[in-house]
């Protein structure tokens, strides 16, 4: 979202917190930390309401300048708290779905082709066969041709 606001590319940023929000709106409790932070980002697009809600979750009786959001430390990016995401995709062997294999991020080439080969499925139907070629589409799918 940081990004996209300094872009000036305010409706894909809103579109982001939006579909946070989404993701958010059905967990049963939600930490405060998470919220302060959402309410931070939020600020500039939606700088009233977002005014009103920080001063409640902070419990703050009164409107006071040094109180206010908009004075509050922009949120930093911590890329070690991202989870690390799986994808499934389908493995072919000869141009016919043989199976599937879970990939999580930055998998290469090698690793993915070692998934697919370990797949009972797809060891099965390459047994015994020279593998001609393999081609693999970044989290897409992975073709294997025999001879």
């Amino acid at each position: 979202v940081t990004t996209m606001a300094e872009a000036l590319k305010f409706n894909t940023a809103v579109s982001e917190l939006m579909i946070f929000l989404n993701k958010i709106k059905n967990e049963p409790e939600i930490n405060t930390e998470i919220w302060k932070g959402f309410l931070k980002i939020l600020a500039p697009f939606a700088p009233f309401i977002t005014e009103e809600l920080w001063q409640k979750v902070n419990g703050y009786k009164e409107f006071s300048k040094q109180n206010s959001i908009h004075l509050q430390e922009w949120p930093k990016f911590d890329e070690d708290k991202v989870k690390q995401t799986t994808k499934t995709i389908a493995v072919q062997v000869n141009g016919k779905i043989r199976g599937e294999i879970e990939l999580t991020d930055n998998e290469t080439e090698d690793t993915v082709k070692a998934k697919a080969l370990q797949n009972q499925r797809v060891a099965s139907f390459v047994a015994g066969k020279q593998i001609t070629k393999f081609i693999y589409i970044p989290y897409k799918i992975v073709s294997i041709l025999t001879d």
